[in-house]
């Protein structure tokens, strides 16, 4: 149970198979576990619409069960906690915005705030059951979390051969209706790969896989979604140049350079040139989240900020929901940073400044987990132009999940696998 990944970019060699942690953690890392697998399957595999569910979806229950396990583990004793100065700043961010809810939207008859908030809580709850559960048993999670997104890669592969079932492209099953979704879904399949190792036995088969998502992630028409892979895989691929012996450092930082200049260069051509299939005509450069800032949010959603008191403590989370003058449970600004301010006011934007530095610092950048960790915070900063996807319920489950294995990874110095496989 205990062994490594072989080929992880984030090795667990010299783990004990059971490091010292409480001994609820021990006897209750088991049911955890399974709990967590049918969180993944809710996530990967269940369907988006046609259940029945209203504005909820299957993860919002497996993530209220999430959150009924912390609790008790919680109630029946002391919790470990990740170390580096995290916690506290995870405890501020959530606290700041249930305290908006419970003061501002709930008198105003927003009680559908607290279930929205209860969901984003449970997202966090999520990566530290990641990490609790890593930290116990290395390397399991991943393994169930690989087998739980083969069908979604193997319907992705399915549509490549006999036609896209989405809007705008490739699309898995129940979520044809959202390319931002689908995309979303593809852009996990492939962290979780990368995560489980490209090197190791069967190297051609992992690596064609990983191959496989990023191409499905292109192939779902979502814009976000290819921009968050295109700039974490990019930003790695530097660092994993950087670090490099000379002459491969060179070699590897300009493969780096030149792949992102090329890449940005042909999809924004094929955008504006009308040159590409119906997915890539979706692309429209990197001048969209541009756009709905200033065009969405600085002339439209700042009319809610019409009080020095808003300005500050923010309109309330029900502001970044109300859509054509009523409560939605979409969301309403398209743009992470204009949320916080929106919904928070100053105050509210410096809890996720803070989360992300703090994050992007967590570990040494020579580290595997720490180069993850900065690409990751790094992806979703360029995610955030185009949406709010700490909130949204597939970024949000994704972005903690990560953290979660990027905490419970070992910190080691250079001489690790690297993104292509070579050490």
């Amino acid at each position: 149970m205990g062994e490594a990944v072989a080929g992880s970019p984030l090795p667990t060699a010299g783990l004990p198979s059971r490091p010292e942690a409480p001994s609820l953690v021990v006897g209750l890392a088991g049911p955890v576990l399974g709990l967590l697998g049918l969180h993944l399957a809710a996530l990967f595999l269940l369907p988006k619409t046609g259940l029945g569910l209203g504005p909820l979806r299957p993860e919002d229950f497996t993530g209220a069960a999430l959150l009924a396990v912390v609790v008790v583990l919680a109630a029946i004793g002391p919790l470990p906690l990740p170390r580096g100065g995290l916690v506290p700043v995870a405890l501020c961010y959530l606290s700041y915005f249930w305290m908006i809810a419970l003061l501002r939207d709930v008198p105003a008859g927003y009680h559908q705030v607290l279930v929205l908030w209860s969901k984003e809580t449970s997202y966090l709850v999520f990566g530290y059951l990641v990490w609790l559960v890593n930290r116990e048993w290395p390397g399991e999670f991943l393994r169930l979390a690989r087998f739980a997104v083969m069908p979604t890669l193997a319907y992705g592969a399915f549509q490549i051969v006999t036609g896209a079932r989405g809007i705008y492209g490739v699309s898995p099953f129940g979520h044809e209706s959202s390319p931002a979704s689908s995309g979303m879904l593809y852009f996990g399949v492939s962290l979780i790969l990368w995560m489980s190792g490209l090197a190791g036995p069967h190297r051609l088969v992992r690596r064609g896989l990983f191959a496989l998502s990023l191409a499905l992630v292109a192939g779902s028409g979502s814009k976000i979604a290819v921009l968050g892979a295109a700039v974490f895989y990019l930003v790695l691929l530097i660092y994993d140049g950087w670090l490099a012996p000379t002459p491969a450092k060179v070699r590897r930082l300009v493969v780096a350079v030149v792949g992102s200049i090329v890449v940005m260069s042909v999809l924004t051509a094929l955008a504006f040139l009308k040159l590409a299939p119906s997915a890539f005509g979706r692309y429209l450069g990197f001048l969209s989240p541009v756009r709905v800032l200033m065009t969405r949010g600085i002339w439209f959603k700042f009319g809610w900020l019409d009080t020095p008191l808003k300005i500050v403590f923010g309109a309330g989370y029900s502001a970044g929901h109300i859509v054509n003058g009523q409560f939605s449970y979409s969301m309403a600004t398209d743009n992470q940073v204009l949320f916080y301010i929106l919904t928070g006011g100053v105050l509210g934007l410096f809890p996720y400044l803070l989360l992300m530095t703090t994050l992007f610092r967590l570990r040494p950048w020579r580290s595997p987990s720490g180069q993850a960790l900065r690409s990751l915070t790094i992806a979703y900063g360029f995610m955030g132009l185009g949406g709010e996807v700490l909130q949204l319920s597939l970024q949000g489950n994704v972005f903690w999940m990560m953290v979660g294995l990027c905490l419970s990874a070992p910190q080691v110095e250079p001489g690790r696998p690297s993104l292509s496989g070579a050490s």
